[in-house]
Parts: structure tokens; sequence; C-alpha cells
């Protein structure tokens, strides 16, 4: 511990930033071998405002880490073999595709057309109907959990029926007061299953279910469950394209980066064959 109050103290006496550029002159803080670790390595290892205890922890465990890597890829020098220590293509390999990928980014944040309109979306849909079966039943749903002494409990069992034009507006103030929870997104479709999860629904055939179920009321020991199916799709028909915009959007923006790559690599390659930047032997 010593040791490392020592070789702390003398780098916080330190002022001269050209103490710490790299010169036959600076002094080493640690040495495996032929490896040497200087002060120009460890000078930015130090938080502001640091007790000097919580520095020399820091620095003591900064070189004994230092010391163990250095220590390990020695060890890896002895016992490999020369053709797994070439690693110089892969660091080269992956360098190279960093710096590409990076590129790309740029030009895609620059020129990528980020809007698709619903026309788009539309035509894509039907051009790949076959690709959007849907894989669950979903549903458009209200619904509305109330504790079985909440107010005016009858008026609400032929409001969430939605028959008049303002029933969602007072159904959605009414709930805001008074419901346990509720759904009342009644234009976004669901899963089927994550219904059955919220509310105490038991079914063994949740097509047939669907089929001859519109309005449910249902009741457990403190609460009602009001529920408006309003619409509902089967599994293994067509999904429709509100339930899939998402994915479609997604597929269509990645196709648009795709073919700005490919068309940024074709310009380099015409302007480079055509100056005679490149040439094929």
């Amino acid at each position: 511990m010593y040791k490392y109050f020592i070789c702390l103290t003398y780098l916080l006496s330190i002022t001269s930033c050209d103490f710490f550029s790299l010169s036959k002159k600076e002094k080493p803080v640690a040495k495996v071998s032929k490896s040497y670790l200087y002060t120009s390595e460890i000078k930015d290892i130090f938080p502001e405002f640091i007790s000097e205890q919580d520095s020399i922890t820091i620095l003591e465990n900064y070189i004994n880490n230092w010391a163990v890597n250095q220590l390990v890829l020695q060890k890896a020098e002895l016992n490999l073999s020369d053709k797994k220590k070439q690693v110089e293509q892969q660091l080269k390999d992956y360098r190279n595709s960093l710096i590409r990928f990076a590129y790309e980014q740029e030009l895609i944040n620059e020129y990528l057309d980020t809007i698709i309109s619903a026309t788009e979306i539309e035509k894509y849909y039907h051009t790949n109907i076959d690709n959007f079966e849907l894989k669950e039943n979903i549903v458009k749903v209200v619904y509305i959990q109330l504790d079985k002494k909440a107010p005016k409990l009858s008026e609400i069992k032929n409001l969430y029926q939605l028959k008049h034009d303002d029933d969602f507006n007072l159904l959605k103030s009414y709930a805001l007061q008074y419901a346990k929870s509720y759904y009342l997104q009644d234009s976004i479709w669901i899963n089927f299953e994550d219904l059955l999860k919220a509310l105490p629904i038991e079914t063994k055939n949740k097509v047939h279910y669907l089929h001859n179920n519109k309005f449910i009321e249902l009741e457990d020991a403190s609460f009602v469950y009001l529920v408006n199916i309003i619409d509902y799709e089967i599994k293994n028909s067509n999904s429709p394209v509100s339930y899939v915009e998402k994915r479609i959007k997604s597929i269509i923006l990645n196709q648009r980066k795709i073919d700005l790559i490919s068309n940024m690599e074709e310009r380099l390659y015409n302007d480079a064959t055509k100056n005679k930047t490149l040439e094929i032997y």
C-alpha cells in the first residue's frame, strides 16, 4: 500500500502537461517483463473531487488489473501457435467494418426518406398478403372493471355497449373517476390472449367464444367486468392492415436503407472505373 501511496503522491505532484507526453524521460509506475505502464496512461483514471484514500484504491486496482492482463497476454504469446496469434487481419477487418458501418449510418441519417404514406402501406400489404396471415386471434375491445359498490352501475351497464355517439366519452369520464382498471382504445387491435389474462373469462374454444359473444358481463367476489368486443379476427385469416402497419413500415424502411447503400456502392464503383481509380487485372 505504501508503494501505491508513493506513486499517487508522485502523480498528483505533477502539474505540467508536458510531463505526460511519452518520452524517454517518462518514469514507469509498473513493469511486467518488457512491458511498462507509464504515468501518461493513468493520468485520467481519477475522477474529480476524489479523496486521497479513494485515489489510492483506484490506482491500486488499475495497476493490478493492468499487470494481470499483461501476464495473461504474455502467457498466451508463449502457448498459442503462430497461426492463432495472427490477429492483425482480423483487427483490420473489424476496423474496416466499423468505419463502413459508421459511414452508412451517416448516409442513412442524411438521405433516407422516412415518410411512408398510407397508399404505400396498402400497396405493400396487398402485394404481399400471403405474408400477413394472423398467428393469433385478435380483438378490438372496450372493457371496464368496477367495484360492485360503484355508483350508477346499472347505467354503466348500458353505457359500455356504446349505442349512442356520446356514450364513449361518458364511459371514459366515468372510468377515470371510478374504474379499478379499464381499456378504452377501441380502434386498436390486441391479442385475444392478452384480454383473457386481464379478465376472468374462461373458455376452451376461443373461436366459438368470439363468434357468440359481444357484450359480456362478468363478476367475481369483488368486481364487475363489462366487456364490449367491437370487432375480431380469427387466427389463420389475413391480418387487418392496421394490425401489421408498424411491421410494414419497418420492412419498407429497411428496403429503402438497402437500396440507398446499394446505390451508393454502385455509384462509387462506376466512378472509380471511369476515372481509373479502380483497375482489375
